[in-house]
Protein backbone atom coordinates (compact mmCIF):
# COMPACT_ATOMS: atom_id res chain seq x y z
CA UNK A 1 0.00 0.00 0.00
CA UNK A 2 1.55 3.18 -0.53
CA UNK A 3 1.93 5.61 2.13
CA UNK A 4 -0.46 8.45 1.29
CA UNK A 5 -3.58 5.52 1.32
CA UNK A 6 -2.09 4.04 4.60
CA UNK A 7 -2.39 7.40 5.89
CA UNK A 8 -5.91 7.39 4.75
CA UNK A 9 -6.61 4.13 5.91
CA UNK A 10 -6.13 4.35 9.35
CA UNK A 11 -8.18 7.68 9.56
CA UNK A 12 -10.86 6.38 7.81
CA UNK A 13 -10.46 3.21 10.11
CA UNK A 14 -10.41 6.02 13.17
CA UNK A 15 -14.04 6.86 11.52
CA UNK A 16 -15.33 3.52 11.23
CA UNK A 17 -14.69 2.54 14.58
CA UNK A 18 -15.84 5.43 15.82
CA UNK A 19 -19.58 5.33 14.30
CA UNK A 20 -19.68 1.53 15.05
CA UNK A 21 -19.24 2.60 18.99
CA UNK A 22 -21.65 6.02 18.08
CA UNK A 23 -24.43 3.26 17.22
CA UNK A 24 -24.09 4.73 13.82
CA UNK A 25 -24.12 1.29 12.05
CA UNK A 26 -24.82 1.52 8.67
CA UNK A 27 -22.08 4.84 8.31
CA UNK A 28 -19.62 2.51 10.06
CA UNK A 29 -20.09 -0.04 7.61
CA UNK A 30 -19.67 2.14 4.26
CA UNK A 31 -16.64 3.14 6.18
CA UNK A 32 -14.69 -0.58 7.24
CA UNK A 33 -15.82 -1.29 2.82
CA UNK A 34 -13.88 1.85 1.73
CA UNK A 35 -10.69 0.68 3.86
CA UNK A 36 -10.68 -2.52 2.64
CA UNK A 37 -11.02 -1.55 -0.75
CA UNK A 38 -7.90 0.46 0.04
CA UNK A 39 -6.39 -1.83 1.96
CA UNK A 40 -8.02 -6.10 2.01
CA UNK A 41 -5.81 -7.51 4.42
CA UNK A 42 -6.76 -4.78 6.88
CA UNK A 43 -7.21 -7.07 9.86
CA UNK A 44 -8.98 -4.92 12.18
CA UNK A 45 -11.32 -3.62 9.16
CA UNK A 46 -12.24 -7.39 8.49
CA UNK A 47 -12.59 -8.49 12.18
CA UNK A 48 -14.83 -5.74 13.09
CA UNK A 49 -17.10 -5.62 10.04
CA UNK A 50 -17.60 -8.82 10.40
CA UNK A 51 -18.87 -8.01 14.05
CA UNK A 52 -21.24 -5.68 13.01
CA UNK A 53 -22.44 -7.67 10.11
CA UNK A 54 -23.78 -10.22 12.65
CA UNK A 55 -25.09 -7.03 14.78
CA UNK A 56 -26.95 -6.17 12.20
CA UNK A 57 -28.90 -9.57 11.68
CA UNK A 58 -26.39 -10.80 9.23
CA UNK A 59 -24.47 -13.52 11.17
CA UNK A 60 -23.85 -15.85 8.14
CA UNK A 61 -21.78 -12.98 6.45
CA UNK A 62 -20.17 -11.72 9.80
CA UNK A 63 -19.18 -15.27 10.60
CA UNK A 64 -17.59 -15.33 6.61
CA UNK A 65 -16.08 -12.10 7.29
CA UNK A 66 -14.36 -12.54 10.93
CA UNK A 67 -13.03 -15.84 9.21
CA UNK A 68 -11.12 -14.26 6.45
CA UNK A 69 -9.70 -11.48 9.82
CA UNK A 70 -8.89 -15.08 11.41
CA UNK A 71 -6.43 -16.46 8.17
CA UNK A 72 -4.19 -13.21 8.66
CA UNK A 73 -3.78 -13.73 12.63
CA UNK A 74 -5.44 -17.36 13.73
CA UNK A 75 -4.42 -16.65 17.33
CA UNK A 76 -6.16 -13.41 17.97
CA UNK A 77 -8.26 -14.43 20.79
CA UNK A 78 -10.63 -11.47 20.62
CA UNK A 79 -11.94 -12.22 17.18
CA UNK A 80 -12.11 -16.28 18.06
CA UNK A 81 -14.26 -15.28 20.79
CA UNK A 82 -16.33 -13.00 18.35
CA UNK A 83 -17.02 -16.02 15.59
CA UNK A 84 -17.50 -18.31 18.47
CA UNK A 85 -20.56 -16.11 19.43
CA UNK A 86 -21.60 -15.63 15.59
CA UNK A 87 -21.50 -19.22 15.32
CA UNK A 88 -23.44 -19.93 18.31
CA UNK A 89 -26.59 -17.65 17.11
CA UNK A 90 -26.20 -19.80 13.85
CA UNK A 91 -26.43 -22.72 15.70
CA UNK A 92 -23.35 -24.36 14.93
CA UNK A 93 -22.25 -25.57 18.42
CA UNK A 94 -19.45 -27.30 17.44
CA UNK A 95 -17.83 -24.70 15.73
CA UNK A 96 -18.44 -21.89 18.14
CA UNK A 97 -16.99 -24.78 20.85
CA UNK A 98 -14.09 -24.77 18.97
CA UNK A 99 -13.39 -20.95 18.62
CA UNK A 100 -13.98 -20.28 22.04
CA UNK A 101 -11.33 -23.32 22.95
CA UNK A 102 -9.05 -21.77 20.72
CA UNK A 103 -9.21 -18.31 22.43
CA UNK A 104 -8.71 -19.98 25.56
CA UNK A 105 -5.62 -21.28 24.17
CA UNK A 106 -4.50 -18.17 22.74
CA UNK A 107 -5.55 -16.20 26.01
CA UNK A 108 -6.01 -18.22 28.88
CA UNK A 109 -7.22 -15.68 31.41
CA UNK A 110 -9.67 -14.52 28.66
CA UNK A 111 -12.95 -13.91 30.75
CA UNK A 112 -15.88 -13.53 28.23
CA UNK A 113 -14.00 -17.01 26.56
CA UNK A 114 -14.56 -18.71 29.62
CA UNK A 115 -18.49 -17.45 30.35
CA UNK A 116 -19.34 -17.36 26.73
CA UNK A 117 -18.25 -21.29 26.91
CA UNK A 118 -20.40 -22.16 29.90
CA UNK A 119 -23.30 -20.52 27.70
CA UNK A 120 -23.00 -22.74 25.46
CA UNK A 121 -22.82 -25.63 27.28
CA UNK A 122 -25.40 -25.02 29.48
CA UNK A 123 -27.29 -24.31 26.35
CA UNK A 124 -26.39 -28.12 24.74
CA UNK A 125 -26.76 -30.02 27.70
CA UNK A 126 -22.97 -30.53 28.83
CA UNK A 127 -23.54 -29.67 32.62
CA UNK A 128 -20.27 -30.73 34.08
CA UNK A 129 -18.55 -28.90 30.77
CA UNK A 130 -20.44 -25.87 31.58
CA UNK A 131 -19.55 -25.80 35.17
CA UNK A 132 -15.94 -25.55 34.79
CA UNK A 133 -16.26 -23.20 32.15
CA UNK A 134 -18.07 -21.09 34.91
CA UNK A 135 -15.81 -21.91 37.41
CA UNK A 136 -12.80 -20.43 35.68
CA UNK A 137 -14.84 -17.62 34.75
CA UNK A 138 -15.53 -17.05 38.21
CA UNK A 139 -11.70 -17.09 39.19
CA UNK A 140 -11.23 -14.49 36.82
CA UNK A 141 -14.21 -12.18 38.07
CA UNK A 142 -15.70 -13.40 41.12
CA UNK A 143 -18.04 -10.59 41.26
CA UNK A 144 -20.23 -11.68 38.17
CA UNK A 145 -23.13 -12.25 39.57
CA UNK A 146 -24.65 -14.12 36.46
CA UNK A 147 -21.89 -16.66 36.88
CA UNK A 148 -22.79 -17.86 40.03
CA UNK A 149 -26.19 -18.13 39.77
CA UNK A 150 -25.16 -20.22 36.46
CA UNK A 151 -23.05 -22.51 37.83
CA UNK A 152 -25.86 -23.19 40.89
CA UNK A 153 -27.62 -24.40 38.02
CA UNK A 154 -25.02 -26.51 37.17
CA UNK A 155 -24.69 -27.92 40.56
CA UNK A 156 -28.35 -28.04 40.63
CA UNK A 157 -28.11 -30.76 37.85
CA UNK A 158 -25.42 -32.74 39.19
CA UNK A 159 -27.05 -32.96 42.20
CA UNK A 160 -24.90 -30.78 44.22
CA UNK A 161 -27.04 -29.16 45.95
CA UNK A 162 -25.05 -27.20 49.01
CA UNK A 163 -22.91 -26.31 46.46
CA UNK A 164 -25.81 -24.59 44.53
CA UNK A 165 -27.62 -23.31 47.56
CA UNK A 166 -24.10 -21.59 48.50
CA UNK A 167 -23.30 -20.22 44.52
CA UNK A 168 -27.16 -18.80 44.21
CA UNK A 169 -26.31 -17.06 47.83
CA UNK A 170 -23.31 -15.62 46.47
CA UNK A 171 -25.22 -14.44 43.76
CA UNK A 172 -27.63 -12.35 45.76
CA UNK A 173 -25.14 -11.00 47.84
CA UNK A 174 -23.61 -9.53 44.62
CA UNK A 175 -26.63 -7.95 43.21
CA UNK A 176 -29.98 -8.19 45.81
CA UNK A 177 -32.40 -6.94 43.54
CA UNK A 178 -32.62 -9.89 40.74
CA UNK A 179 -35.97 -11.37 41.77
CA UNK A 180 -35.10 -14.13 39.54
CA UNK A 181 -32.13 -15.35 41.66
CA UNK A 182 -34.78 -15.24 45.04
CA UNK A 183 -37.01 -18.08 42.95
CA UNK A 184 -34.25 -20.38 42.82
CA UNK A 185 -32.89 -19.86 46.10
CA UNK A 186 -35.73 -20.42 47.50
CA UNK A 187 -37.08 -23.45 45.19
CA UNK A 188 -33.33 -25.12 45.98
CA UNK A 189 -33.98 -24.43 49.98
CA UNK A 190 -37.42 -26.15 49.36
CA UNK A 191 -35.57 -29.37 47.64
CA UNK A 192 -33.61 -29.19 50.89
CA UNK A 193 -36.27 -29.73 53.17
CA UNK A 194 -35.72 -25.96 54.15
CA UNK A 195 -38.90 -24.50 53.75
CA UNK A 196 -39.13 -22.15 56.32
CA UNK A 197 -35.57 -20.67 54.51
CA UNK A 198 -37.63 -20.57 51.64
CA UNK A 199 -40.50 -19.29 52.65
CA UNK A 200 -37.74 -16.39 54.16
CA UNK A 201 -36.09 -15.70 50.61
CA UNK A 202 -39.90 -15.80 48.90
CA UNK A 203 -41.19 -13.35 50.78
CA UNK A 204 -37.98 -11.08 50.23
CA UNK A 205 -38.05 -11.85 46.94
CA UNK A 206 -42.25 -10.06 46.89
CA UNK A 207 -41.00 -6.86 48.29
CA UNK A 208 -38.80 -6.27 45.42
CA UNK A 209 -41.51 -7.55 43.08
CA UNK A 210 -45.00 -7.90 44.85
CA UNK A 211 -46.74 -9.28 42.17
CA UNK A 212 -44.07 -11.84 40.62
CA UNK A 213 -46.46 -14.90 39.91
CA UNK A 214 -43.63 -17.66 40.39
CA UNK A 215 -42.26 -16.18 44.04
CA UNK A 216 -46.44 -16.32 44.52
CA UNK A 217 -46.88 -19.50 43.11
CA UNK A 218 -43.81 -21.15 45.62
CA UNK A 219 -44.99 -18.94 48.94
CA UNK A 220 -48.22 -20.63 48.67
CA UNK A 221 -46.99 -24.26 48.36
CA UNK A 222 -44.27 -23.57 51.08
CA UNK A 223 -47.27 -22.14 53.08
CA UNK A 224 -49.72 -25.36 52.72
Amino acid sequence: MERGNQGKTGNLFADAVAAHQGGQLDHASQLYEEVLSYDPQHFDALHLSGVLRYQMGDATSGAVRVEQALQLHPGNADALCNLGTIRAALKDFAAAIDAFEKALRAEPGLFKAHNNLGNLHLQTGNLPAAARAYESALHLEPGYAQGHYNVAHCYMAAGRRPAAIESCRQALQLEPRQVVFYGFLGSLLEADGQPERAIDVYRQGLTLAPRDPELHYHLGFCLE
